[in-house]
């Protein structure tokens, strides 16, 4: 290894966390772009192992090993990254981040309570430190190779995952039950990361709603008041991915493939259907909109994309209601634009 170099500029003070973090990181990397070159070469055609997929492997497991032949520095250690290292580093942290944190949420899912739930999630601040450190917050993320990279969809000849059969919510059944979601972004998701693709999550409510159920109550404003507005959201959004009611007045919408233009026009396209419905002795009903667009390395769970979208609706709420707030993901920020519905 004396001639691979890690000092090349980006000077980092590390602790010893940090270094065992980082390998453990780099070493989720490695395992991820082996199965992939297996699979590639394990196929029936035999076909050699591609070139810049080696090259990548070679250079993770490299920068492994000198990081981690310093794992036992006493006082924190000193190196140099080429950015071109730290964006393999970066795609290493996210890959092993998201990882930890979606065994993390199975856990919590069996405790009953907040103690329980809040000591296991210990286990995810480390890597959130180190995603948001000097060293990796707003370096963007080497590509991360997949088969799909690689192999046609016909190539592809595995088994996939496939979409929930449709199941509406039982209440209205008009959208889909919220039960369906965690799967449904489960397969967007991987079908959209296969393909280098974007994937936006949509999260809505009523403004207001309050008011609706104190003037009609709330048989009333169940009965007749939201299977319209359901039932508006269910054809404005119509083949641009999935809708699901989320909660009273609350509902979200998965849309794969779906660049920050394509997520803004689906969602006031949304809003405007909403607004057009017409409701006796009630006012207008509008919506504010939170969109959440993800990257194919994004570090974040399902759960927490869905949060992210549930956070830019609320900042709608916040600068007046009636409005979309858009956040695009960048490693560890985001890009944001909002904007008011309009008629």
């Amino acid at each position: 290894m004396s001639d691979f170099k890690v000092s090349l500029n980006w000077p980092i003070s590390l602790s010893q966390g940090a270094v065992s973090l980082l390998v453990q990181s780099l070493q989720t990397l490695i395992s991820h772009l082996a199965y992939v070159r297996n699979t590639i070469t394990s196929m029936d055609s035999a076909a050699a192992a591609p070139t810049d997929l080696l090259e990548l492997i070679e250079t993770a497991t490299r920068i492994q090993e000198v990081i981690g032949q310093q794992s036992d520095y006493p006082k924190g250690l000193t190196l140099q990254f080429s950015d071109e290292q730290r964006s393999i580093l970066r795609v290493g942290a996210a890959l092993h981040r998201r990882a930890v944190a979606e065994r993390v949420e199975a856990v919590q899912s069996r405790f009953a309570t907040p103690e329980q739930i809040a000591s296991v999630e210990q286990a995810v601040k480390p890597l959130d430190d180190l995603l948001s450190s000097v060293l990796l917050q707003h370096v963007n993320p080497c590509p991360l190779p997949r088969l799909a990279t690689y192999v046609t969809v016909q190539g592809r000849n595995f088994p996939t995952a496939e979409l929930s059969a449709v199941e509406t919510d039982p209440k209205h059944q008009i959208l889909l039950s919220a039960a369906l979601m965690a799967r449904d972004i489960s397969v967007y998701r991987s079908h959209c990361e296969d393909r280098r693709l974007p994937f936006a999550i949509v999260y809505a409510d009523v403004d207001d709603f309050k008011a609706f159920n104190t003037a009609k109550g709330e048989v009333y404003v169940d009965r007749l008041v939201l299977p319209p507005i359901l039932n508006a959201v269910e054809v404005a959004c119509y083949g641009h991915g999935r809708a699901y009611r989320h909660g009273g007045d609350e509902f979200v919408l998965l849309l794969p493939n779906a660049t920050k233009d394509l997520a803004v026009l689906v969602a006031t396209q949304v809003a405007r259907s909403v607004a057009d419905v017409r409701l006796e002795g009630l006012p207008q009903p509008r919506l504010s909109i939170g969109v959440w667009i993800t990257h194919p390395e994004s570090h974040l769970t399902a759960t927490e994309l869905v949060d992210e979208a549930a956070s830019a609706k609320r900042n709608s709420k916040d600068l007046g209601k009636n409005r979309i707030t858009v956040r695009v993901e960048r490693a560890s920020h985001y890009d944001e634009t909002v904007y008011e519905v309009t008629p």
